[in-house]
């Protein structure tokens, strides 16, 4: 082989090697990339699980065990947690860890026209029946009736786990839970006010019962 031949040679494989060790190069550093990403995805993923453990660890619960109107023991899983009263101190609360099924939830806002019979005609001028966020929308008026005497508003003392229907007044003022009503006749004082009402229906998750809640706030409360 001529001198220049072999240095032709040489140099070919020179840049053929040089060739594969760029690819090679690359393919590794993609490799590695590849890699990097997933360890960050797995340290994530790990982060995840190590804090949900040490929240359950933390999780403080108790269970209590009650009677339905029916006789069949029900028990309550509760949960603590931490609120904060209207003073801003921090007090101790338990709360169902259950989740009850939402059948409907609706939000009205206009006024009360009449109270006659234990049933509220109510004229509707925004509404929202998504079933997500509650978000008003202008609507063309119409009257709504909610008739009060097809609610159970009378929880029985007796039962230890009773379901019933609420009727309810808020203020709109922090921390309050609401005034109860057992009868339309109560809400005489809303006749002619703007309102905003939220009708709601759930199925009790141990019973299977389903209830009404009917809350009107005199002032605009997450809508």
């Amino acid at each position: 082989m001529s001198k220049s031949l072999k240095i032709i040679c040489i140099i070919a494989g020179v840049c053929i090697v040089a060739i594969v060790l760029i690819i090679s190069g690359l393919y590794i550093q993609k490799n590695l990339e590849k890699r990097a990403e997933e360890v960050d995805e797995k340290e994530e993923g790990v982060e995840e699980v190590i804090e949900k453990l040490v929240k359950e660890e933390e999780r403080e619960v108790r269970y209590e065990t009650l009677t339905d109107k029916d006789g069949n023991e029900i028990v309550l899983e509760m949960e603590k947690i931490i609120v904060e009263d209207k003073e801003g101190n921090e007090v101790e609360a338990w709360e169902d860890t259950v989740e009850h099924k939402r059948i409907y939830y609706y939000v009205y806002v206009g006024e009360i026209k009449k109270i006659e019979n234990n049933i509220i005609y109510f004229n509707v001028d925004e509404e929202d029946k998504s079933m997500c966020e509650p978000s008003t929308k202008d609507v063309e008026d119409y009257e709504i009736v909610f008739d009060i005497n097809t609610y159970d508003l009378e929880s029985d003392p007796r039962v230890g786990y009773d379901v019933c229907d609420h009727l309810v007044v808020e203020s709109g003022e922090p921390w309050s839970v609401g005034e109860h009503f057992y009868s339309a006749d109560g809400l005489e004082f809303l006749v002619g006010e703007e309102v905003i009402v939220h009708d709601i229906m759930y199925e009790d998750a141990y019973t299977g019962e389903k209830y009404k809640m009917l809350f009107f706030c005199l002032e605009e409360k997450g809508v």
